[in-house]
This record gives structure tokens, sequence and C-alpha cells, in this order.
């Protein structure tokens, strides 16, 4: 991993973009929220929930990312406001909802599907963010999209359903940043460990508590999430790992440690595939 050193110097590059973030109401979204406020960016923010105060130069736009409707609502008034769009921060999500190995049956004793609220806000929310994001940003020359992933984007345990869509967005950020380069357009993942949330819920404060486990803040979450966003050119394909206040880039090193993962012989194969003809 490679260490960061993020401080507010280095955003400043945020004065009057035009800003979207979903879930920027409450948690890390609002942290971040306020963060671009502060910074002098225009922000509209999408949430099911309004902001708990107003901010400067902040529009709220209510908004469920699991609905398309309501996500071409809060690109259009932001467009239409400043007739573009520079930065969207993918940042809504929820915890697991529903347990994937439940037995639960129907009025006729049929097993029940689970539901996927999860991997529709997750998932299927960010995927969208993303192409609406390419379609305004390519309208103006380019733009970054930042989206909030997870420790579990790497790492499995407990919530096969959230860690789905935490690895799907990671796969997202892999599978399109050289897509979106050509179009000038930045894509790159934010990985938090245990933060101040909405999902850091009482038993998780309580091990965290117990294992002497550090929680970051959701501020040091936003930074990371701002940085990718801001910095532009090749930082892209990058993902920020947030880890007790502190922050590290995971995706260089593990591309520049391939050859050992993947061995030598299958590593000749992925890289002629690649390769440009």
């Amino acid at each position: 991993m490679t260490s960061l050193n993020i401080t507010e110097q280095d955003l400043l590059g945020a004065k009057d973009k035009v800003v979207i973030i979903t879930g920027g109401s409450a948690g890390i979204g609002l942290a971040t929220t306020q963060l671009f406020s502060r910074l002098g960016a225009h922000v509209f923010v999408g949430d099911v929930n309004p902001l708990p105060s107003p901010l400067p130069n902040t529009t709220f736009v209510r908004t469920d990312v699991s609905k398309w409707s309501d996500l071409l609502e809060l690109y259009s008034t932001a467009f239409s406001a400043h007739k573009r769009i520079d930065i969207v921060i993918a940042n809504a999500g929820v915890a697991e909802i529903d347990d994937i190995l439940s037995e639960e049956v129907d009025d006729q004793g049929r097993l029940k599907e689970p539901s996927y609220k999860t991997v529709d806000i997750n998932l299927r929310g960010v995927l969208n963010c993303t192409k609406l994001a390419a379609h305004y940003m390519r309208k103006t020359g380019g733009g970054s999209v930042s989206i909030t992933g997870s420790v579990a984007s790497y790492l499995g345990g407990g919530v096969p359903i959230y860690t789905t869509t935490k690895h799907g967005v990671l796969g997202l950020t892999r599978g399109i940043a050289k897509s979106l380069k050509e179009l000038k357009i930045t894509i790159n993942v934010t990985a938090p460990f245990f933060t101040e949330s909405n999902l850091m819920f009482p038993e998780l404060r309580e091990m965290c508590a117990r294992k002497n486990v550090p929680v970051s803040d959701a501020s040091s979450v936003a930074k990371a999430l701002a940085y990718n966003a801001l910095q532009g050119g090749d930082w892209t394909g990058k993902a920020i790992w947030v880890a007790a206040d502190k922050w590290g880039e995971v995706e260089g090193p593990i591309s520049a440690l391939r050859k050992q993962w993947l061995g030598e012989e299958f590593d000749e194969l992925f890289v002629r595939a690649w390769a440009d003809e």
C-alpha cells in the first residue's frame, strides 16, 4: 500500500466545481457535502432525506438512487443550473437488508426470494450514476466519478449481499477506467474500514471497542473521496483505503505485484490478451 497524507490544501481545486453527492445528508455523505461546501463548490445533494441544516452553495434534490427517474432529475437540476457537472460522488449506500440464506416462505409455502434493495442502491445506483456522469461530462470536456466502496470491496466476511455490491463497485472502477479516460473522465473508489456513519451499528461499535480497533471519523473518508475526485490526469482506476484516519492507495501495489500473485505463465497470457494491437 502506498501511504498518502491528505490535507485540505490538496483539495482547494474544489472551488467553483459543480458537484453531485448521493446519500449526502448523513454520515460519510454529509461529511463530504460539508467539505465541498466549505471548499466553495456548488453542491447538489441527492438523498431520500433532507440535509439536517442548510449549507452554503448547496441544493437538496430528493433522490432515491434506485430509481432512474430520480437520478435523471438530480443530474438535470445540476446541469441546468451551471451548464456542467464536474464531479460525481456516488456515495449512497445501505447495509445488509435481507439474509440470503433465510428459509422464509410465502403464504403458499414456497421459498421467498431475498430482497435485493441493497443491490439496487449500492451497485445499480452507482452504475446509473456513472452512466449519467459520462453522459453529461462528455458534453463539457471531462470530469470525475468518485465512489464510496468499502474494505468489503477487498475482504469478505458475514454480509454476502453487501460484500457483493462493494466488490461490484470496485469491478466497475477497474472495468471502465480506461474507457472513461478516453473521455477525460477519471473514476476512483474509496474503501473505508470502520467509520463513524449510519452503518456503524451498536454491535460493531462494541466490537471495535473490545478489540481496540480505531474507528475513523467520517471526515477522513470525505477527504479521500474529494482527493480521488480532484487529482485528474492519470489518477484513475485508483482505490484509497481509509483506516484509523489514515490513507493508502492499494490498486497500484496490487497491479505492481500481479506477476507474483498471478504467476508468470498466466501473467504473460494476460499481457498478451490486453496488449494494444
